[in-house]
């Protein structure tokens, strides 16, 4: 964004808040000191001046008692969500929020230093061979699987049900062109 539309949004801004007696102290004198000097910002102090007296003049007699009844009666729909419920349990209590925390920092750390390292050491050495002879016979059962599977699909399958068909439809129009 453009410097100078920034400096002008912001100082737009001011005026507004000066105008409806929201500014600090500092910003009121400032805007003052530059309505003197500027005209155009005179002229937006004094428009933004006038809208904030009339909107302050608004008072709640001039509405129907018909609509402020179903103003009243008019209930709005929260739509719910998990997300809503976890910002509402942790992030507006901070002091349940950092009990959350530490609760599962101090159930990590006690994982990781109280775990016992001694578990794996529990295998002989015989145990261990004999799983990697299981291991093996294993794998070379599916790779038996495998090797048929591959002779199947090359030798009966695309041989016959695929090359074939493919095979007599070529033929059958290469006999027509003839």
């Amino acid at each position: 964004m453009n410097r100078k539309k920034l400096f002008e949004e912001k100082l737009i801004d001011e005026i507004i808040s000066v105008a409806y007696g929201d500014a600090s102290i500092f910003t009121k004198i400032k805007i003052r000191m530059l309505a003197k000097k500027n005209l155009e910002v005179k002229n937006l102090l004094d428009e933004y001046s006038e809208t904030s007296g009339a909107v302050k003049k608004i008072s709640i007699d001039k509405y129907p008692d018909e609509l402020l009844i179903n103003l009243k009666s008019t209930s709005v729909h929260k739509t719910k969500s998990f997300l809503n419920d976890l910002y509402a349990v942790f992030f507006s209590k901070p002091i349940l929020s950092a009990a959350a925390i530490g609760i599962v920092l101090a159930a990590i750390i006690s994982s990781v230093y109280l775990r016992n390292t001694n578990s794996y050491d529990a295998y002989t050495l015989a145990e261990v061979e004999n799983a990697e002879m299981q291991t093996r016979q294993a794998l070379a059962i599916i790779g038996n699987v495998f090797n048929k599977t591959q002779k199947s699909l090359s030798q009966e399958i695309l041989a016959d049900k695929v090359s074939r068909p493919i095979n007599d439809g070529i033929n059958t129009v290469n006999k027509l062109f003839n």
